[in-house]
């Protein structure tokens, strides 16, 4: 009888049986903290995928945006031209696709199923919900909880014509334990080099390590 239960126990214990244990005991919070230990402590694994040769073209004169919040066009004009209106803005070198922007939004939303609060902010780029420094300087944000608290950052564009897509996959990545993140533009890479930034996006300082 012993030989038969013990199977059952080993089972229990790493796999969480009870909803209390599931509800309580696993947070995202804990979740997050064993992630960047084990992602700290594994050796670096081989890469074997490289990145693919992607031929860079001229981003068209203008954008169609609509806005997911007021449900607004907004024409956003890559060239400045004699073009005015209430929904028109003007962003030199516009560097995304309507395409790439559908993969962000997808990327946030597994994000969001893996457990951790997040929300993708866009509305940098729509002329009704602009706000003054967008005037200044057009970004995405994340905003994300974690701990009880909400950290908003900006997300880096590494190539012109580029979505924030990278980001977004290392963070995606990470959440789902890979010690690898990938992408057909940048190939295999190491989630260990990305750990501070990783830490930065979650809103972890040195002393919730």
């Amino acid at each position: 009888m012993k030989k038969k239960l013990l199977p059952l126990i080993f089972c229990a214990f790493f796999c969480g049986c009870s909803e209390q244990e599931s509800s309580n005991e696993f947070t995202i919070e804990k979740k997050v903290n064993a992630l960047l230990k084990n992602l700290e402590r594994n050796p670096a694994p081989p890469l074997y995928n490289l990145a693919m040769h992607v031929d860079n073209f001229a981003p068209p004169k203008q954008i169609e945006y609509l806005c997911l919040v007021c449900d607004k066009q907004t024409i956003i004009m890559t060239i400045i031209e004699p073009l005015f209106g209430e929904n028109i803005i003007w962003f030199e070198n516009m560097f995304f696709q309507p395409e790439a922007l559908e993969e962000c939004r997808a990327l946030v939303k597994e994000i969001q199923k893996l457990g951790l609060d997040a929300k993708f902010d866009e509305r940098s780029f729509c002329a009704f919900c602009q706000t003054e420094t967008d005037l200044i300087s057009r970004s995405f944000y994340l905003d994300i909880t974690l701990h009880g608290k909400t950290t908003r950052t900006e997300l880096r564009v590494p190539n012109f014509f580029e979505s924030p897509f990278n980001e977004l996959v290392i963070l995606k990545d990470f959440l789902e334990g890979k010690l690898i993140w990938h992408t057909e533009k940048t190939g295999d890479q190491l989630l260990k080099s990305q750990i501070p930034r990783i830490r930065q996006l979650l809103g972890l300082d040195d002393s919730l390590k």
